[in-house]
């Protein structure tokens, strides 16, 4: 693994302008201490780390070298045949090493699942009087203080594959069964763990993390965003002046589509052309930054559409401010705000799920079919979340149909608008970051 970071170090210092690229300095840098963390304190959460790097720097690797590679897995920019043999070179070594850091802590047992010895008449005992993670006086076959099983770290190769696997997805059957009840039953498990029933389900936080992870890897294969900024153009389409002296479009139009497919259509050369003046002789730092802003737009820059697959986390996000709508609405359950949270996170959990719904309807509706499902998936989508809402409420808060249905359309509508300005000041800073 030190190899491949040689090798990955002068790759970059035999370029010229090494010194102008100190970000791609430090990440070897900070792939360097996880290796030194994985290997010398045998931390396995600094490995996957790395794996997943190495793993997103291969598919990189292999958008050089194939032709049809989809737009998520092209590099910044192109690379020479040398730097394709140093990146294939890295690639093999850390890969390697990883491989064999992991297989030797599956044969040394690190993820073994411990075996549950038994007496004559089928009762679980311990095999230590003693805890050895923690020194309790041990009682049953688990310790009462930690929860660290007495049973003797076996292994076979069965056994090592699952636990692999598991270390790796951690799809069990407790996210299944979470997912399932967020689903299909609207507001109970917020209800559960109002209740004190946490052991039951995934924790909320890894619940939305999960699955924002799993809306982004299939948007991203899917070539669906979240959000694209969009222009329309007129015959008369030009960039002028509005009566206080501030850049405004004319015969053009700029939309945000939540869900879209589409392309962004060729600019006319007469609007280019004036956003090219207009920008030259602007001075303004804000108003430049909007022509900049636009002429991105127009260009089909790939930072605008990449930004959608970072959208779900906008979800977790903004559920801290629904939570506080919610207080607002439910103020007479006197409910804590960590109750409203979690509620919240939920929510925005099982609206990224419905996404998943979505998305293959975009993908795969034929053009020729009706176009009512095909062009307002979203109206749908947003009507399905609202009545979700309704459901939820009436359980976990309790109230009326009247009040569950009135407050969640509020609460919908509210929550539309956050999601909504969230993406547009998104794209807006990614562009006047990177501008």
């Amino acid at each position: 693994m030190y190899g491949s970071l040689v090798i990955g170090l002068l790759s970059e210092l035999r370029t010229p302008s090494w010194q102008n690229s100190p970000l791609a300095l430090l990440a070897i840098s900070v792939l360097a201490v996880l290796t030194w963390a994985a290997v010398g304190k045998r931390l396995t959460w600094s490995a996957l780390v790395v794996l997943l790097l190495v793993l997103g720097a291969s598919i990189a690797t292999i958008g050089e070298f194939w032709a049809g590679a989809p737009s998520w897995m092209l590099p910044e920019k192109p690379a020479s045949a040398s730097d394709k043999a140093f990146h294939v070179v890295t690639q093999l070594m850390a890969l390697a090493a990883l491989a064999f850091y992991f297989v030797g802590e599956m044969r040394a047992g690190a993820y073994t699942t411990a075996p549950k010895p038994k007496t004559p008449d089928g009762q679980t005992v311990p095999l230590r009087e003693t805890c050895a993670n923690c020194g309790t006086r041990l009682i049953g076959l688990y310790c009462h203080n930690c929860s660290q099983s007495s049973a003797p770290e076996l292994l076979d190769f069965r056994e090592g594959f699952n636990s692999l696997v598991f270390a790796f997805l951690k799809i069990d059957q407790k996210l299944l069964r979470t997912a399932k009840v967020a689903v299909l039953s609207p507001g109970k498990l917020s209800l559960d763990f109002r209740n004190g029933i946490h052991i039951r389900h995934t924790p909320p936080i890894k619940l939305i993390l999960l699955v924002s992870v799993t809306v982004a890897l299939v948007l991203a294969l899917t070539d669906i965003r979240l959000a694209q900024p969009y222009l329309t153009f007129g015959p008369d389409a030009r960039v002028t002046r509005d009566a206080a002296g501030a850049p405004a479009l004319q015969d053009a139009a700029l939309a945000i589509l939540p869900i879209s497919r589409r392309t962004q259509p060729k600019p006319p050369p007469e609007f280019m052309a004036s956003l090219e003046r207009e920008l030259t002789q602007e001075k303004e730092w804000e108003n430049a930054s909007e022509l900049r802003y636009w002429q991105a737009v127009a260009n089909g820059d790939p930072k605008l559409t990449r930004l959608g697959l970072a959208l779900p986390l906008l979800f977790l996000a903004i559920a801290p401010l629904s939570a506080l709508l919610l207080m607002l609405f439910f103020r007479g359950q006197r409910y804590p705000y960590a109750h409203h949270l979690v509620f919240a996170v939920h929510l925005h959990t099982v609206a990224l799920m419905l996404l998943l719904v979505a998305v293959p309807v975009i993908r795969f509706w034929p053009a020729s079919g009706p176009a009512l499902l095909g062009q307002h998936v979203l109206a749908l989508y947003a009507l399905l979340f609202i009545g979700y809402l309704v459901a939820a409420c009436r359980t976990f808060y309790g109230t009326s149909w009247p009040a569950s249905v009135s407050k969640s359309i509020a609460l919908g509508l509210i929550d539309g608008v956050l999601i909504y300005y969230g993406v547009i000041i998104g794209l807006y800073m990614v562009n006047l970051i990177s501008s």
